[in-house]
């Protein structure tokens, strides 16, 4: 759901976490994890062109997904990596400010030559030889 972070933060509003005049202004655009990370969506371009039509000055987009909000002139667009991160800077004192992480943080472990990492390296190396040893991928 593209605008889950969205509802967060206005719920967040609404039980006064975080101050009302802050959130009314932005546009939010992000899916929510369950670890409370704010994940990419899809179709980010239109989305703040629409955001920016109907006169928004600032968007709050999923870090991941800067790079294509960028693309728009004329709007200020904030990157969000978590929810927690984002409550403590609309928490904040003055304007909500693009300065932050430039990215999400990277997956824990080490990455493989084709860019995998973390978890994904770790059951395919465990994978192989099980694999191997089952005798159901002969024919």
């Amino acid at each position: 759901m593209a605008f889950a972070l969205a509802i967060a933060v206005a719920l967040l509003a609404a039980a006064g976490v975080v101050p009302a005049a802050k959130v009314a202004e932005p546009f939010f655009l992000g899916e929510l994890g369950l670890d409370g990370s704010v994940r990419p969506v899809r179709g980010v371009l239109p989305a703040v062109l629409a955001a920016v039509a109907a006169g928004a000055r600032t968007v709050v987009v999923p870090a991941r997904n800067l790079a294509e909000a960028s693309l728009v002139p004329d709007v200020t667009v904030v990157p969000a990596v978590t929810l927690s991160d984002l409550v403590s800077r609309l928490r904040h004192d003055g304007p909500l400010t693009p300065g932050g992480p430039p990215g999400p943080p990277g997956p824990p472990g080490r990455t493989d030559r084709t860019g995998r990492s973390g978890r994904s390296v770790r059951l395919a190396r465990f994978a192989r030889p099980v694999r191997g040893r089952s005798g159901s991928h002969r024919g």
